[in-house]
This record gives structure tokens, C-alpha cells and sequence, in this order.
């Protein structure tokens, strides 16, 4: 999902996902009650998944601070079938380019990171803990027949970026639609925003929110200014990617379906603003959160353009012939990818003429060698003349205040690394061998050919600056989709597959320097904090696994679920001794120092942040009700008994 889209469905989380995976593997003699077989299988199959967040501890306040859960603090191994998300979108590219793509899934770099508070389920009721005073209730009835949680995790809930401000649904329908409240976690009663609410978005401060409704199967947008809603507009498309928030809550970005097509507009939050259309025919649209800056691609002659725009000015073109844009997980700079149609790869690059001297001593002027030769002609005449094919291969950009400064040429796909500062991957393929003219007949077959050669080149992996720093990592066979790159941008991380067994070894170093294997089968890796320390968790086999560092004096430590590496110091939290029986286990802090256990008994945990944790402990596989407990990095406080779910 985009930084602020939430959506009132099952959110695939690592934690929610993997700890329940790891419980019911683990917990081989406990009885699976039908109140958690209805939990993981909702009656209505929701319209729309959100994109699995890319940490297990993931809050949905979180999201809009962009703090700990959102900081890829985790990445995942490559499957071996292969595939993942795609994040942006390629524009009219080749089928070749298609078939070799490699598809990206990043997030966004770590910012400040805000101490916010825990919400939490019971007895279908919804409760707040501001951190300062005890729980207090704050909805009643969440549920009206719809689902709001998923076994011992619940979402819907946002916090504003520094946790003052809380939006939450109330009286969840059977078809998702939902009462939208908003209050003031220092305390005071909530305010009814709007009913039958599909989804919404916040503003940074919590200040201003747009949401969506339907109408007769019409998307309707709105917009709450604090005070009072008001209608935005209609006939906007019913999925989370139709609109979006300015980060400074200053004005809307929004599709609307009309008879001329898809048409980009936007509108200020402040009363009295208008209404002003962007682009026609919009083919994507991405806010920059940090830079409060919107980026969208349309049409622009018989290709697509990708333009720039800030609130209250000119839209700016800043790049034609676009096949590629996303913007960066750090908020402010853009990936842009675009071919070069003045750039053009020569018949001659590629076709080795083996026939010149038999075709010279040819004399027959008919059959089928004349025939052949005369084919053959035809292409040499193509070489001689410099013809060839337009490039399959683009240049890669990254826009970055104001400037394109192009990164890397002739690459076939590229995204952005996770980090604050704009690193991309670029994947690139290099033809190592000529196509004979003896085994062809058109130039139809020589293309083909050529890009045959390319599926079995040579493949290198860059990793580029907008400085023009690039370095190559080593080996083959590498997915550039899960590189990970060290906070100070020195240290990289990746997966490389070996063809032969099909063996998968993450691979570290500097850039500066080589890369070398530090552990195989690996499940998921991270670098810890700010620092060049690489977590990684493998072996991953019946709900547990074996948890190490590169670059620690620590022997790894085995039989552990729920990791999570911290990206916000040099620490890891996971469950030991988990009881076969109960599901329940040793809640750890792992540092180079060594280890703690910070409580027992414990079932599930979400990191918050700041060393901070929110966990349950005598977690009750046959009601599905635990005690909670807050740990505000020195000692652990219980919140509430007989909780159903924590709000993510």
C-alpha cells in the first residue's frame, strides 16, 4: 500500500503471518478452535489485498511517520519459483523486456521515530494506551458483522505521525463499510468523521483525512478539514491507488473516470479551493510525502512523459520518452527509466558474416543456395548500411532536486534501494556471442536471435547515485529486487543463486570491497540500525528457525519464530523455548553482548519503535485471548487482560 492508504482487510504482515504459522506448526497438540478457522477465512473475500508490509511488526500508524515498520528492516529470501510486487509501472515496454523484468518490492527509509501508542481489542470493544495514562476505552461495538481483526492482529486503525491525533472504525459492516472516528490521544471522547466509510488517508499532523465512499457502485471522495466533510468529487475509481493526501495535508490528488478516460486532478483542502485537471489519459500518479511534490506520467506525443508538480504551481515536464517512474521510499526523489529512440543497436553488433567467401563463389542463379544467398544479401546490404533495431535496453535516471542526473545507460529494469539516500539497482544483460548469417534467413531471425543471446549473457547488477557512484556486485544469478543497503550507504546485501544446486546464499560487504557468503536458506535479512551489522534468520523449518549476525561475536541461536530486526539500533527481538503445547515462549533482546530475556510466556509480539514492544503472554490458543504488555525498553507493564487483538 501507498505510505498513507489504509485498507479494513487482512493485512499479510511477517508477524501476524509468520508467528501465526510458526504457532500452529509448533503447537502440533493444541486444538485449533473453528473461532480461529472463521478468523483466518472471512465470509466475504475482500475486493482488494493491501501490499504485504515489509516488516512484521508493521502499525498501520506507522505508516504515516514512515518510522520503524516501514524502514525494510527485513528482507525477505528469494523464493525459488521466483516473482514478487511490482512497485511503479513499465510503460509499453517489449514482450522481451517483459519476459526478463525483474519485479521490485521496496519500502521506505527510516525518519524520526515517534513514540506512539497501543491500540487493542476486547470484548469487541476498542482501547487506547497513550503511553502516560491506563488504557481507556475509546469504541464500543467495533464489529456490526464485518472483520476488522485476523487471529491476534486487527487493523484499521492510523495514527497521526507523532501519535497525538487517532482515526479509527467503528461498527464494521458485513461489507467492509465502516463508521470513521477521529480523537485526541491525550484524551477526550471521539468524533463521528463519516459513516459507511470504504478507506481512508490521513495528513501527517492527523489535521485533515479524504475517504471514500459508494454510491450506486460510484466512488465518491471526500474530505474532513478538522471540523467539517465535504464532498470532493465523484466517479472516482473504487480502488486505494485512486487518490492520495499531500503529506502537509495542503491539497488532494485524484482519478476520476470521464468519457474522455482516466483524467488526473487536484484540489486544495482549504475551503473555497478548485478544482484543477492535470492530465488527461493519466497512466500513474505518486506523491512524494516527504517533498509534499506529485509525479505522474501520461501521454505526451506518441509516448508517455513524466511530469513533476507542486501545489499551487505549473505542472513541469521532466523527462520524455518515460517507460519507468517510482518514487523513492525516501519521499523526496524519483527513479525514472526512458529509451533513447536516437539510440540504435547495428545488425552489424550482432551478425557475424561466416558465408562472405561461399556466397562470393557462387555462381548458380537459381535453386535453393541462390535463394539463400539472395536472403543473405538482403541482410548484408542492412549491415553495410548501419541499420539495426531500436534498443530494448533504457537509460536509468534519478531525479533529485529538480535535476535528472542519468545513473546508469543500457540497463533493462532498475528500482530504488531502501535507504535515505537515492540508490538504485539496475539489472543489466550483455550479449556474449554474434548470431552466424548462415543460421538465419530475415532479419526478423537475427532480432530474435540476438535477444535469445541476451536471455543466456552475462548479467551484472549495478548499484548507482545520483553521483554517478556505482558499484558492481559479485557472483550470478543474482535477484536485485532484494538487494539491502546499510543505512550510511557503504554496505550491501544480497541473494545469488547457484544454477547448479539451486542453492541460495545471501551474500554481504562493502562496496568499497568483496562480497562474501555469510549464510544459506536463509528466510529473511536486514541490516541492524545504523550499521554496516548484518541480522539474518535461516533454516526456517516447522515455525522456527535459526537467528544470526554478520559482524557479531555471537554464536547464532537456534529454534526461534517472530524475528525482528531492529532498524532503529543494533538489536534483534525474537521467541525462544516456545512450548509445544501452548505456543508460548521466551521473549529475547539479542545484542552483541549477548542476550536477555525480557519476559516468558510470551505468544506474539509488534515492535513500536525506540526499543519499545508490545506483546502478548499467556496467550489462550483455545480462546484466543492473552494478557497484553507493553515494554517501554526498561520494564514491562500489562495493559489489559483477556485481549482478542492488537491493532497494527
Amino acid at each position: 500500500m501507498d505510505e498513507e492508504k489504509k485498507e479494513l482487510v487482512p493485512a499479510e504482515t511477517e508477524t501476524a503471518d509468520t508467528q501465526e504459522e510458526n504457532r500452529e506448526t509448533v503447537v502440533e497438540t493444541a486444538a485449533e478452535p473453528e473461532k480461529e478457522d472463521t478468523a483466518r477465512e472471512p465470509a466475504e473475500e475482500p475486493e482488494a489485498m493491501p501490499e504485504e508490509p515489509a516488516e512484521a511488526e508493521e502499525t498501520s500508524e506507522e505508516t504515516e511517520a514512515a518510522p520503524a515498520e516501514d524502514t525494510a528492516a527485513e528482507t525477505k529470501a528469494p523464493a525459488k519459483s521466483g516473482g514478487a510486487n511490482v512497485a511503479g509501472i513499465l510503460i509499453g515496454l517489449v514482450l522481451f523486456v517483459a519476459l526478463l523484468a525483474v519485479c521490485w518490492r521496496v519500502a521506505g527509509d527510516t525518519n524520526r521515530i515517534y513514540d506512539t501508542g497501543v491500540v487493542f481489542a476486547k470484548d469487541n470493544a476498542m482501547y487506547v494506551y497513550n503511553l502516560e495514562e491506563e488504557p481507556y476505552l475509546a469504541a464500543e461495538n467495533i464489529s456490526d458483522g464485518g472483520q476488522y481483526s485476523y487471529y491476534f492482529s486487527a487493523w484499521g486503525t492510523t495514527f497521526s505521525e507523532d501519535g497525538s491525533v487517532l482515526y479509527y472504525p467503528n461498527a464494521i459492516a458485513e461489507n467492509g463499510y465502516f463508521d470513521l472516528y477521529r480523537m485526541d490521544t491525550a484524551g477526550g471522547e471521539g468524533t463521528l468523521v463519516s459513516s459507511d466509510v470504504m478507506d481512508y488517508q490521513i495528513s501527517g499532523d492527523g489535521q485533515k483525512a479524504i475517504y471514500m465512499k459508494e454510491t450506486d457502485g460510484v466512488g465518491q471522495l471526500f474530505c474532513f478539514d478538522g471540523t467539517e466533510e465535504t464532498m470532493v468529487d465523484d466517479n472516482i475509481p473504487m480502488d486505494t491507488e485512486s487518490y492520495a493526501i499531500s503529506k502537509d495535508g495542503s491539497y488532494i490528488a485524484y482519478l476520476k473516470q470521464e468519457e474522455s478516460g482516466v483524467n488526473l486532478y487536484v484540489k486544495g483542502t482549504d475551503e473555497g479551493a478548485e478544482t484543477q485537471l492535470l492530465t488527461e489519459n493519466a497512466a500513474i500518479f505518486s506523491m512524494a510525502q516527504e517533498a509534499n511534490e506529485l509525479y505522474y506520467v501520461t501521454t505526451l506525443g506518441d509516448g508517455y512523459g513524466a511530469y513533476a508538480y507542486a501545489y499551487g504551481q505549473e505542472p513541469q515536464c521532466i523527462m520524455e520518452n518515460v517507460t519507468y517512474m517510482e518514487v523513492m521510499g525516501n519521499g523526496r526523489d524519483v527513479l525514472l527509466m526512458a529509451q533513447d529512440e536516437e539510440k540504435v543497436i547495428p545488425y552489424a553488433d550482432f551478425i557475424e558474416d561466416d558465408m562472405a567467401e561461399e556466397d562470393a563463389a557462387l555462381t548458380d542463379t537459381e535453386g535453393e543456395a541462390y535463394e539463400a544467398k539472395q536472403a543473405r544479401e538482403e541482410i548484408r546490404q542492412a549491415m553495410e548500411n548501419g541499420e539495426g533495431i531500436a534498443p530494448i535496453m533504457q537509460d536509468c535516471y534519478i531525479y533529485s532536486g529538480g535535476t535528472a542526473t542519468l545513473a546508469a545507460e543500457g540497463v533493462l529494469s532498475a528500482v530504488s534501494v531502501a535507504n535515505d539516500r537515492p540508490y538504485v539497482a539496475c539489472f543489466k544483460m550483455e550479449s556474449n556471442s554474434k548470431v552466424n548469417i548462415s543460421e538465419i534467413t530475415s532479419l526478423d531471425e537475427a532480432e530474435f536471435a540476438y535477444y535469445m543471446s541476451l536471455i543466456y549473457g552475462e548479467q551484472r547488477v549495478l548499484l548507482v547515485n545520483a553521483g554517478g557512484t556505482a558499484a558492481e556486485l559479485e557472483g550470478t544469478a543474482i535477484d536485485p529486487s532484494t538487494l539491502m543497503l546499510s543505512s550510511d550507504g557503504t554496505a550491501a546485501a544480497y541473494y545469488e543463486t547457484d544454477l547448479n544446486t539451486n542453492t541460495v546464499s545471501l551474500k554481504t560487504g562493502k562496496l568499497s570491497g568483496g562480497f562474501e557468503a555469510v549464510a544459506e536458506n536463509v528466510e529473511s535479512a536486514a541490516f541492524l540500525g545504523r550499521t554496516t551489522k548484518l541480522g539474518y534468520y535461516k533454516d526456517y523449518e516447522s515455525g522456527v528457525g535459526t537467528v544470526g549476525v554478520a559482524g557479531w561475536d555471537m554464536e547464532e541461536k537456534a529454534a526461534v519464530s517472530g524475528v525482528h530486526f531492529s532498524e532503529d539500533s543494533e538489536a534483534i527481538y525474537c521467541i525462544g523455548d516456545i512450548d509445544g503445547t501452548t505456543g508460548n515462549g521466551t521473549l529475547y533482546l539479542l545484542e552483541s553482548g549477548g542476550e536477555t530475556a525480557l519476559d516468558t510466556e510470551v505468544f506474539s509480539f509488534q515492535y513500536k519503535g525506540n526499543g519499545k514492544l508490545v506483546y502478548f503472554k499467556n496467550y489462550d490458543l483455545t480462546t484466543g485471548l492473552g494478557d497484553l504488555y507493553y515494554y517501554n525498553g526498561k520494564e514491562s507493564i500489562q495493559l489489559a487482560e483477556d485481549v482478542t487483538a492488537i491493532f497494527m
